[in-house]
């Protein structure tokens, strides 16, 4: 009987029937961490954490595939992802089901905050365009569909008493390439408009301006006022931060987001919220943007549900 016993509960393990209890590493071997576009910011990070990961978790196997803002929210709901990225904006609209969603992601959790992206809204220097109501009948690169830079695109341009079908409709055109193609057709004079939402410096873009003196349009006061619900911070763009643009410039901005699924394992989050806040800063030399995490910044950027492996984390390091 005892061996039929031990067989039998070999079979239900095996089958399912049987789950170890939540918050085991052994529940989860694959850890796939979405980021943005490759070559992006959020790339950089996503590839350093999954480095470690491999490093520090046993039995885990962390890779980085690309997604964006938006779609990281829906793949994460679904357990398709176990770590991604998005913006503390996104994150928000995503579980309150808010456009550019069309429903309540409601599986979605916070691990914890990290750099301010801002708004860059990049067009030539010699280019004619001083403001967002001259984009009605130009060649535009908004990002493309399920990354955030796109929905915050349209969302300026709302203010602006416009959108992509009038702006084709005018002649104009909407493009869906990506940042490093953008930049290129920019050189080029084959795109007038780049809208791109990032932590500062893009390098795309100090690329860019090293051969092309660009400039970035700036919110007017009264847009700000039609733009202050849709949740974001206004905030400069300092002067200097590219050749060629020697005045601050005033723009949305909204902190980074790191996301999980509510159902990954407490032991996993917690490791990983450990290996984000306390090792990458260590590796700030190799990329500055990582000198920026800190776990202060990153428990107040929090504005959803915080998954409990990541509460566990703060609740000890902000005694």
């Amino acid at each position: 009987m005892k061996k039929m016993s031990l067989l039998a509960i070999g079979l239900l393990v095996f089958s399912g029937w049987i789950i170890p209890p939540r918050g085991l590493t052994a529940e989860m071997k694959f850890i796939r961490i979405a980021t943005g576009t490759p070559g992006g910011l959020w790339y950089a990070y996503g590839a350093k954490i999954s480095e470690i990961a491999n490093q520090r978790i046993k039995g885990i196997n962390a890779s980085v595939t690309s997604g964006g803002g938006v779609v990281n929210c829906k793949t994460s709901d679904k357990n398709e992802i176990q770590l991604g990225m998005t913006y503390g904006v996104t994150a928000f609209l995503a579980i309150h089901g808010k456009a550019p969603f069309d429903k309540k992601y409601e599986n979605v959790r916070a691990l914890g905050g990290f750099d301010m992206s801002y708004f860059h809204s990049v067009v030539r220097k010699d280019s004619y365009i001083k403001s967002y109501e001259d984009l009605k009948d130009k060649r535009i690169v908004p990002g493309a569909p399920g990354q955030f830079s796109r929905a915050t695109t349209e969302i300026v341009l709302k203010a602006y008493d416009l959108n992509f079908d009038k702006i084709r409709a005018n002649g104009g055109t909407v493009s869906n390439v990506t940042w490093d193609d953008a930049v290129e057709m920019m050189k080029d004079k084959n795109v007038d408009y780049i809208g791109y939402l990032v932590g500062i410096p893009v390098p795309s873009i100090l690329g860019l301006s090293t051969m092309t003196p660009v400039r970035l349009l700036s919110i007017g006061k009264e847009y700000q006022t039609k733009l202050k619900d849709e949740g974001y911070l206004f905030m400069p763009i300092p002067a200097g931060m590219y050749r060629g643009e020697d005045t601050d410039k005033v723009t949305l901005a909204t902190p980074g987001m790191f996301i999980v699924n509510k159902d990954v394992p407490d032991d996993i989050v917690y490791q990983l919220t450990k290996i984000i806040y306390e090792d990458l800063p260590k590796y700030k030399d190799s990329f500055k943007q990582f000198g920026k995490i800190n776990v202060k910044m990153g428990h107040a950027a929090i504005n959803i549900p915080v998954h409990p492996g990541a509460k566990k984390y703060f609740d000890e390091h902000l005694k």
